[in-house]
């Protein structure tokens, strides 16, 4: 399927499976709460955006920011 596909509808498709992907993990993180993330935004729209461009992030080559997961479970120091 994939290698008989045109471009316009492979890079559709590619897209399409990358936003899905990383809005899963975003839908993950937001799930677990505001300590999931190291970063903690005050209202729940902008910890799911927090939420989703950490997910994206780790998908690329370069990670930038300090919004990152946090360790699970806490350590106690």
């Amino acid at each position: 399927m994939l290698l008989g596909m045109r471009w316009g509808p492979f890079f559709a498709l590619s897209l399409a499976a990358y936003l899905g992907l990383n809005l899963l993990f975003a839908c993950g993180y937001w799930l677990l709460g505001p300590g999931a993330l190291s970063e903690q935004p005050v209202g729940a729209a902008e910890r799911f955006m927090a939420a989703f461009f950490s997910a994206c992030r780790p998908s690329g080559p370069l990670a930038s920011g300090t919004c990152i997961p946090s360790p699970w479970p806490p350590t106690p120091w």
